[in-house]
């Protein structure tokens, strides 16, 4: 059975990750160490709903990383 702690973790984890977040980057900004950061991602220590969105408040406004397109995806005949 799935538990508030594991669900609010999970939501910081898929949040950060799917914005290109670094755990240490995230910490850092924070004013927690990114161990505190992952027992809250594990699930392994309980956090309000009110630090809950503390935590995600940096995750809506991080700058948006734009990654170069490898050339293993390039399509042939098109220039990028």
């Amino acid at each position: 059975m799935t538990d508030r702690r594991t669900l609010s973790g999970l939501t910081v984890k898929l949040a950060r990750v799917a914005a290109g977040i670094h755990q240490y980057e995230l910490a850092a900004a924070l004013g927690i160490s990114p161990q505190k950061l992952s027992m809250i991602e594990n699930g392994r220590l309980q956090v309000s709903q009110r630090y809950l969105a503390y935590v995600l408040r940096p995750i809506e406004s991080w700058p948006t990383r734009t990654a170069p397109i490898p050339q293993s995806a390039a399509i042939p005949g098109i220039q990028t």
